[in-house]
């Protein structure tokens, strides 16, 4: 598809340690901020990780069943800017007061884009984070936050080098910031 066609992960390799250590947490979750259709697969693939990892005693939802320790997994994105100068969900002169640099050069970028039928690329960044609050009883014990911010370059030209981006890594960036988070967890917690 035109609309991902080459991706670049700008972020440290999440990296994580074995986790040495019997004792095992139950734990509740919380999702925050995870509304748009993309977000639920990719939340999904958050639960998946938490339950398959086999760390946790049990996970389950903080709704249904409130434990001890309780984590917020918590998504913050940055607006994206559509490609076709369709419906922005803020006015475009509340971005040209933040940035107007970044805009007049986003602004440029689109006409380019679509006057040479793709040809010179259009740049996007996605700033995204992931923060797992960890809650024990009703106080916040520790955040744990992980950076997914990666940069969509759309176009022919990006095309051709599809192969050798980091799509891949991108796709499972949300499985690997938890199973870090749970490395973390458990560094901390034992």
């Amino acid at each position: 598809m035109i609309c991902s066609c080459s991706r670049h992960y700008l972020g440290d390799p999440l990296d994580h340690k074995s986790i040495q250590g019997n004792k095992k947490f139950a734990i509740s979750y919380e999702l925050v901020g995870w509304g748009l259709e993309d977000d639920k697969i990719h939340a999904s693939e958050v639960l998946s990780t938490l339950h398959k990892s086999g760390e946790f005693a049990e996970v389950k939802s903080a709704f249904r069943y409130p434990l001890e320790n309780r984590i917020q997994i918590i998504l913050q994105s940055s607006q994206r800017i559509k490609i076709f100068f369709g419906e922005q969900s803020e006015p475009v002169s509340r971005n040209l007061e933040r940035n107007p640099t970044k805009m007049i050069f986003t602004f440029v970028n689109r006409v380019l884009l679509i006057r040479t039928f793709f040809i010179v690329p259009f740049f996007q960044k996605e700033k995204t984070s992931i923060t797992f609050r960890h809650w024990k009883e009703n106080r916040i014990v520790k955040d744990y936050t992980y950076s997914l911010d990666n940069y969509i370059v759309i176009g022919w030209v990006p095309l051709l080098f599809r192969p050798f981006d980091d799509h891949k890594e991108i796709e499972s960036i949300y499985a690997k910031a938890t199973e870090k988070f749970i490395s973390d967890f458990y560094g901390d917690n034992l």
